[in-house]
């Protein structure tokens, strides 16, 4: 049943002729969104290793916006981040987080069946301000094993083991607040 499913199909960038194709994936998730049903988006459109969220592509707005007009509702957008301990290591251990609800705003009219780009930014920023929530964001690999180090730090002066350590989403959430403000200290 997975592999009948609209959202394994990749989508093209919106470049002038590029989304012609798309259309038979934009309409099923359409189908799919005004049933109630749920779609997993990978916005970022590549797997990766970088240490930070990589710019995300449109088609996540572009499927929200053709879904509400479409459906005449506003389908509900979850950010949904994972972060693996080892990616390179088989079944290394993973967080998988969900934020809360996305508020985007509706949509305005367009004209000629357009989309409405000024939408379709914005709501792409608040859709990578929510993934950067339930994801690890750091500037470079530097900033995650500091982290690690200050982990470790920490841990030997309170006369614990390293291999005692908090659940990994508290543990992320830690590393992400030590990330931010090593960043805000550079600046």
């Amino acid at each position: 049943r997975a592999k009948s499913s609209a959202a394994e199909t990749p989508l093209a960038s919106p470049e002038p002729g590029a989304t012609a194709r798309n259309d038979d994936t934009f309409a099923r998730c359409f189908d799919f969104l005004g049933q109630g049903r749920v779609i997993l988006i990978f916005p970022e459109g590549q797997s990766h290793s970088y240490p930070r969220l990589r710019p995300l592509k449109t088609g996540a707005a572009r499927m929200i916006l053709g879904s509400q007009r479409t459906n005449h509702e506003m389908p509900v957008v979850v950010p949904v981040g994972l972060t693996f301990v080892d990616k390179g290591r088989f079944r290394s251990d993973l967080l998988v987080e969900f934020g809360a609800p996305l508020a985007l705003p509706l949509p305005g009219e367009t004209t000629n069946g357009t989309h409405d780009r000024a939408w379709v930014t914005q709501s792409t920023e608040t859709i990578t301000e929510g993934l950067r929530t339930v994801t690890l964001d750091a500037d470079s690999w530097d900033d995650v094993a500091l982290a690690h180090r200050v982990e470790a730090f920490v841990a030997f002066r309170e006369g614990r083991p390293t291999r005692h350590r908090p659940a990994l989403r508290h543990r992320y959430r830690a590393f992400q607040r030590l990330i931010d403000t090593h960043r805000a200290m550079r600046r």
